[in-house]
């Protein structure tokens, strides 16, 4: 697969961000996204930033970098799953810990063959065209294991997703 190919091209409207119940947020690089097509994959890079706006640090095991937060989409008024990467979730020591106040920026790259294919991963929907929403849910704390802490969830705002 090669990403020059498959280079998801984003218009910049000002990407703004969701708080959640606990005041941390997501903030996308644009509102409106180009999906690529490189058979069996569909491709698409969505840059974000997660900032960290409750009192306490957050954390989740890692391996290599954090997993990436959840692909949604609005199906009839519902957030339905699109996508969820699969990852490696290793017990790290240290695990990815942010501060109070800290920001962690990203790109996921989504790559997804059309469900009903026998390509992993693949999506959980039916069509790409739409409106979605990323959502990543960390441990409050420095411990992601402390099974005593609540979650910390953050959603972005609405983006668009076309098939190009």
């Amino acid at each position: 697969m090669t990403l020059l190919a498959s280079f998801a091209v984003g218009c910049w409207r000002g990407g703004v961000a969701t708080t959640s119940k606990t005041g941390s947020t997501i903030e996308t690089d644009s509102s409106l996204y180009t999906v690529r097509f490189t058979n069996p994959y569909y491709h698409v890079r969505i840059g974000f930033v997660y900032k960290n706006a409750t009192r306490r640090t957050v954390s989740a095991n890692y391996c290599q970098k954090p997993g990436p937060p959840v692909v949604e989409k609005d199906v009839g008024g519902r957030w339905t799953l699109a996508f969820g990467a699969i990852t490696l979730t290793c017990a790290t020591d240290p695990p990815f810990r942010l501060a109070a106040g800290q920001q962690y920026r990203d790109t996921f790259d989504v790559w997804a063959a059309p469900r009903g294919t026998n390509f992993f991963p693949s999506l959980s929907i039916d069509s790409i065209p739409g409106t979605y929403r990323l959502r990543w849910i960390l441990r409050a704390g420095p411990d992601p294991e402390n099974r005593k802490e609540s979650w910390v969830e953050a959603t972005s705002a609405p983006f668009e997703l076309v098939l190009r």
